[in-house]
């Protein structure tokens, strides 16, 4: 996979980072552009009012089991009233929600364990999107006594994806406000954006020893024009002496591909983060890895132990062998990390995530709706030109027809696009163009759905290269959404530019954008298995002659191989159902499988 790391534009404002460009030399010529994104934030001088004074105490049955739960929501009913919710500044508000960050940029919904009753977010990008200005939005618990416990944590699960300087802060005060602890989190946090749904734990032990029976605790959201911050079952618990949570789990140590060609697989390599949230240190922490194909375990392996894991630490754990599934279907592959200690919370410590292995189709996205992208024009009401796709390694040879593209659920009816393919070229570092596909005029049926758009016939694809498959958008008064999966891409998968000259820049998000591979010959030995069919083009009936060995069956299919008609043990065809275009034969014999092309007119 070769590797691109580039500017992200939003609108008319750049991201800085340090990146590597390459020159585009079809379409489009590199363009380089710096913009300098200054934003500052106000300091709160506001006090936190102390609500024991109206309000009773948050009081749970403080009893010393482990783990116990001194106070938890999950926001089914909305924020409750108990809770203080103030914008210091800006517009951006903390709100219940049941769908996730909206606007012109929206974010995947969260994926918590009680999402389906809702969850909590501020959404830069939908209450600010006319302009900028310093956000600072806080909310507050009610007071929580959390006396009687000598460890303990907050936790939440959240989904969060930075843009420019937006920070995310846990506050713990046992003062009413007048002083505050903070835990800023999600520093590293890119536009990929976290696991969803991404687990927190906090030890807040420290932060409330002097007064462990008057403790409230805040999130605090500061941007400026970002996308947001999702937020769901939030508690504040006792810390468990043994617990060990999985993070990061990953099927290949480059690209993940959710849908891969029997053609195309590559070995898995199996990897995760273990992360120690207990109070006790860990010992010999190991990842165990099983793939079931749906009707048994088809591989089993371990990691080599790390010997410690100190409490509030992680380490990666990679299991030492890969496994190359073999056949058409469904893979789920476990991942559980152990360890010599009990782990007092067994639910955290496993994650599965499922791939297959098809006929033609290979995907990148894990087919999860996450959200939809596309390019804002500055002027109102009309949409800028962008070209948005994604990366496949070719391992080999083989030939492909079509690409399938999800259609996202803001887009215009009557909006135009092409999808075009690229060869990656070592030598001059650019994808050069291979073919594009006819204009695409997208109908009400297609949005919220898959196209499939031919790229003009069967194209060779080389073992060892990279091919990039791409939509294009000219922009102009009608939007055109991409919509992308929930899974996050490896830098360089996925690329996008926004048009007119300008440069490639990674995508964090996964476009939902599809090679398919079209049917080829499948005998063992062509040279004995090859036929004859006649005449061709063809108006309407044609003749199938030569053929080697007892014929089984004769299919008519698309160029993208799906299967229109079969004749049982018939050599003359009646074609004259079918409308003017490209059509292939596969004749199945008890020597093998031909296919040729044909054209109907």
């Amino acid at each position: 996979m070769k590797r691109l790391q580039c500017f992200h534009f939003k609108f008319n404002m750049i991201n800085l980072c340090n990146l590597n460009l390459f020159n585009m030399n079809f379409k489009f010529t590199s363009l380089l552009m710096l913009a300098a994104i200054g934003s500052g934030f106000a300091q709160n001088t506001k006090t936190v009012q102390r609500h024991g004074e109206s309000l009773p105490a948050v009081w749970h049955n403080q009893n010393q089991t482990k783990g116990a739960v001194i106070f938890s929501e999950d926001f089914a009913s909305g924020i409750p009233a108990t809770w203080d919710n103030t914008t210091v500044s800006g517009p951006v508000d903390w709100k219940a929600t049941t769908v996730g960050h909206t606007g012109d940029y929206p974010t995947a919904s969260l994926q918590s364990t009680t999402s389906s009753n809702g969850w909590i977010l501020v959404d830069s990008d939908a209450d600010n999107f006319s302009g900028g200005g310093v956000e600072d939005a806080q909310l507050t618990t009610p007071i929580i006594d959390c006396s009687g416990f000598a460890n303990v944590k907050v936790e939440f699960q959240q989904m969060f994806r930075r843009w420019q300087q937006d920070t995310t802060t846990i506050r713990i005060t046992t003062d009413g406000g007048t002083t505050f602890t903070d835990y800023q989190i999600n520093q590293t946090i890119t536009q990929a954006g976290t696991d969803n749904p991404d687990f927190v734990n906090i030890d807040i032990t420290s932060a409330i020893v002097g007064d462990p029976t008057n403790v409230q605790v805040q999130f605090r959201w500061q941007g400026a024009w970002d996308y947001g911050w999702q937020i769901d079952d939030f508690a504040v618990k006792e810390i468990d002496p043994n617990d060990i949570i999985i993070k990061k789990t990953s099927l290949s140590e480059d690209v993940t591909y959710y849908k891969v060609p029997s053609s195309q697989v590559q070995p898995l390599f199996f990897n995760a983060f273990a992360e120690n949230i207990g109070f006790n240190d860990q010992t010999n922490v190991v990842l165990d890895v099983d793939v079931n194909d749906g009707t048994g375990s088809v591989f089993t392996g371990a990691s080599a132990a790390t010997a410690l894991l100190a409490v509030g630490t992680s380490d990666s754990l990679a299991v030492s062998t890969t496994f190359s599934p073999a056949a058409i279907g469904t893979y789920d592959v476990a991942f559980n990390v152990a360890q010599t200690e009990t782990d007092d919370v067994l639910s955290n410590n496993s994650n599965v995530i499922s791939l297959e292995v098809t006929d033609t189709v290979y995907a990148i996205d894990n087919g999860n709706y996450g959200g939809q992208w596309w390019n804002l024009e500055d002027t109102p009401g009309s949409s800028a030109p962008f070209e948005i796709g994604a990366v496949y390694e070719i391992v080999a040879d083989e030939y492909v027809t079509t690409a399938s593209v999800f259609i996202g659920d803001n887009t215009d009816a009557g909006v135009i696009y092409e999808v075009a393919f690229y060869e990656y070229n070592a030598g001059t570092e650019t994808y050069d163009l291979v073919s594009i596909s006819d204009t695409y005029t997208v109908d009400a049926g297609d949005v919220g759905n898959w196209v499939t758009v031919s790229l003009g016939g069967e194209i060779a694809v080389t073992a060892g290269s990279d091919y990039l498959v791409s939509v294009i958008h000219y922009g102009g008064p009608d939007a055109l959404y991409i919509g992308y999966g929930t899974n996050s891409s490896f830098s360089g998968a996925t690329i996008s530019n926004d048009g007119n000259g300008a440069a490639w820049a990674n995508q964090p998000r996964t476009p939902m954008i599809r090679l398919n591979f079209g049917p080829v010959g499948l005998s063992v030995d062509e040279n004995e298995n090859q036929f004859s069919v006649y005449p061709n083009p063809t108006t309407g009936t044609v003749f199938i002659e030569d053929v080697q060995g007892k014929i089984q069956t004769i299919q008519v299919l698309d160029v993208a191989g799906k299967l229109i008609k079969s004749f049982d043990n018939d050599t003359t065809l009646n074609l004259e159902f079918l409308s003017t275009g490209s059509y292939l034969i596969k004749v199945i014999s008890d020597k093998g499988v031909s296919i040729q092309k044909i054209q109907v007119k």
